[in-house]
């Protein structure tokens, strides 16, 4: 049952663990760079924590989306140890994850988040409003820095969040939308300035009709909920065109550690494989029955319903393979890619399976 298991279960071992350490009131993953400025705009000292792909430094011709994570000095470790796992289990692709927090002296990190994911002065909240200001910082500075110094793809870019700094995610998908192409927001302060966030969705709704984004947006069910409910229920009656939402209310869990399951849930939804049309004719070129040598056991590739299926694989499941364009194929929608080439007489002879955790093994078609 060798080949089986290769092809429908990653080697379930370890992600190899990133020691967490305190340092100057900031908590970091060691092994991580740092880039720091300070913003000509608003003038705060930011720090920005970053976490590289394993082979990064190997593959020189590769682009990777990047996750921008608020609040970094709380969650930046808890993202990335998140991020570890998922890739391992092949739900997200090499990513570059950007920690966004605040040097100086002794910064006072309530004071300046308060500030930075506000849209509007308030008069409970002190030091608060300065979220224009901080999307011209991101716009102006914080991405062309991250986009100078790493291979990034500029044109898939991640915010994830929570509380305020979910509040900030809801300001920057009706305000300025294009800024990012995927937004994880969780537990947002719905009810900040008499519901303003609701205010900014329906006033975009006014003159648009597309929402260009993949959206997870997420509370826990000991929060209030209403706001959640009222918000999505506003935004699903609007149906904007391509725009990918997702929604949930976590059971029986509470404001600030629902966050977790909310940031896992969010980037498997955000970054969920989206395939493509293909044609029958590839679809019956790939079809057909695949063996390793000096292994005997054989794997069915048939066509179901105009999609790939390999028959049997997953415990007796059987496997779907999505189209994602040059001859590959998504397994199950996620990132495991089985690649199919062709011979010399352009017909197509084995298969090529790589897991995100790096592990790959090649199948040749017999029948």
């Amino acid at each position: 049952m060798r080949i089986i298991v290769l092809f429908c279960i990653s080697i379930n071992l370890c992600v190899q663990a990133q020691n967490a350490q305190k340092l100057e009131g900031q908590q970091e993953c060691t092994g991580t760079e740092k880039l720091q400025f300070v913003s000509k705009i608003n003038t705060k000292d930011y720090v920005l924590q970053v976490n590289l792909p394993q082979n990064y430094e190997q593959n020189t011709d590769k682009t990777y989306p990047v996750v921008y994570m608020l609040d970094g000095q709380w969650d930046f470790i808890s993202i990335a140890s998140i991020y570890g796992s998922l890739h391992w289990d092949g739900f997200v692709p090499d990513l570059i994850l950007v920690g966004i927090t605040y040097g100086g002296n002794s910064p006072n990190y309530d004071t300046l988040r308060a500030n930075d994911f506000t849209p509007t002065p308030l008069a409970t909240v002190g030091n608060s409003g300065g979220a224009a200001a901080f999307t011209k910082v991101f716009e102006n500075e914080i991405i062309p820095l991250v986009n100078k110094t790493y291979r990034t793809k500029e044109d898939d870019r991640t915010i994830v969040g929570n509380s305020f700094a979910g509040l900030y995610g809801h300001y920057v998908l009706f305000n300025q939308p294009g800024l990012f192409s995927k937004y994880v927001i969780c537990n947002p302060s719905l009810w900040y300035d008499d519901r303003l966030p609701l205010r900014y969705e329906k006033k975009y709704a006014e003159s648009a009709k597309k929402l260009p984004a993949r959206v997870y947006m997420t509370t826990g069910e000991l929060d209030p909920i209403d706001l959640h409910k009222e918000m999505v229920q506003q935004i699903e009656s609007h149906a904007y065109e391509d725009f990918d939402f997702r929604h949930r209310v976590m059971e029986d869990m509470p404001h600030s550690a629902s966050k977790f399951e909310g940031y896992t849930r969010g980037l498997m939804h955000v970054f969920k494989v989206k395939g493509m049309e293909t044609t029958p004719e590839l679809l019956r070129a790939c079809a057909g029955t695949y063996t390793m040598a000096g292994v005997a056991d054989k794997v069915q590739v048939v066509v179901v319903d105009n999609q790939l299926t390999v028959l049997g694989v997953d415990n007796g499941k059987d496997a779907s393979l999505t189209y994602l364009g040059n001859n590959q194929f998504s397994i199950n929608e996620q990132y495991q890619i089985a690649t199919f080439d062709r011979d010399e007489d352009g017909k197509i002879s084995k298969v090529n399976v790589t897991y995100s955790n790096g592990n790959s093994f090649t199948l040749s078609k017999v029948e």
